[in-house]
């Protein structure tokens, strides 16, 4: 008991001690009030319980002064009830002016990024190359993931942009390259982390991303959950050194642009293919999708896929993280093969996979 009363008020400035110390004064006071005025008012009212008297000094405290309960007597009025006016005014107001600075500072230290996120199966996006960059990729998510918290963590902002708090995007300050900076931003509990380059065009933003990347692999082992990460890379010629972090995926943005304007020079017109197939905005995209299907030639999947209702397209295989795009008639698909297919939603070949199945069976038996 001694060594919690010892701890209790060593930590009497924080903001929650100080409103859980004003409510027990409070509701100390509220009793002793309420039993002083019915030791000096028992007399003059003979109905009058000790019930009715705490109820009295509460609604004296707190200036309600229903009126249906009042002192009669004199050491009622101005020993007691005068005394119980003044420091209730003065707990009540202190209590609500404690717990209005702790609001206060609270949305305070939420925008400067300075509160520890508490949400689970977030999405942390680490770094802030641009706020337009931030804000595209966020409205981008937010088509797949309406309802999930995006968190940015960025030492380069001292406060949440408006477009952060119009979003419900949270901000937490720090570099990303800090354990102490994403234990903040719950990576724990997070469902995945994107890592962009701290600054683009600039290989030395890969180190960066790599540390970032492998500080979050090894908290994924500890908690023993996948968090899904996907890395930015600034140059291809540091491919094999962010491999070593282990990141579930890493993307080179080097060269992108430059095959783009081949591309549509050669094939004009090709750039609003590419566009619809990497936007969730509109149209179908390329989707990755594990299956059930063994030892199945492509050829007879894609063509059962096709005689369905559905509009789905089999594009081709990912196999050890390379892609098979438009295989060979005679290409079979294997255990931990994923099928690429286009479709306007990522689970759409999943929910006719076990009529693909049967059909394929059929002929199979025909």
């Amino acid at each position: 008991m001694v060594i919690f009363l010892r701890k209790w008020f060593t930590r009497r400035e924080r903001r929650d001690v100080k409103v859980v110390n004003a409510l027990l004064l409070a509701f100390v006071l509220n009793v002793l009030f309420g039993i002083l005025f019915y030791v000096v008012e028992r007399g003059a009212q003979s109905t009058l319980t000790m019930q009715d008297a705490i109820w009295w000094a509460m609604v004296s405290m707190t200036t309600v002064g229903y009126g249906d309960f009042y002192a009669q007597t004199f050491a009622g009025r101005f020993l007691v009830s005068y005394t119980c006016f003044i420091l209730g005014i003065g707990i009540i107001g202190y209590l609500l002016g404690t717990v209005a600075d702790g609001v206060i500072e609270g949305v305070n230290l939420k925008r400067r990024g300075l509160m520890k996120s508490k949400r689970q199966n977030h999405i942390i996006i680490c770094n802030f190359p641009s706020k337009e960059k931030i804000l595209q990729l966020t409205d981008e998510l937010r088509l797949r993931v309406k309802d999930t918290l995006i968190v940015v963590v960025t030492d380069a902002l001292d406060a949440a942009p408006a477009e952060f708090i119009e979003r419900e995007i949270q901000f937490v300050k720090g570099a990303a390259v800090s354990e102490e900076v994403l234990e903040r931003a719950n990576v724990r509990e997070a469902d995945s982390v994107l890592i962009l380059a701290r600054k683009p065009g600039d290989p030395t933003s890969d180190a960066e991303s790599f540390a970032t990347s492998s500080i979050v692999e090894q908290i994924d082992k500890e908690v023993g959950h996948n968090i899904k990460t996907v890395v930015e890379l600034v140059s291809r010629k540091n491919a094999r050194m962010m491999e070593r972090a282990q990141p579930d995926s890493v993307v080179a943005s080097d060269g992108i642009s430059d095959l783009l304007l081949v591309q549509e020079l050669l094939s004009p017109g090709s750039h609003h293919i590419f566009e619809q197939l990497i936007t969730n905005q509109h149209g179908c995209e390329f989707h990755t999708t594990v299956t059930k299907l063994r030892d199945v030639r492509v050829i007879d999947a894609q063509i059962a896929i096709l005689q369905h209702a559905s509009d789905i397209q089999l594009i081709g295989l990912l196999r050890n993280d390379e892609p098979l795009l438009n295989p060979s008639k005679a290409t079979l698909i294997e255990e931990n093969d994923l099928l690429i297919v286009l479709s306007e939603n990522p689970g759409a070949f999943a929910a006719i996979e076990d009529e693909i199945i049967a059909t394929l069976s059929n002929l199979t038996n025909h």
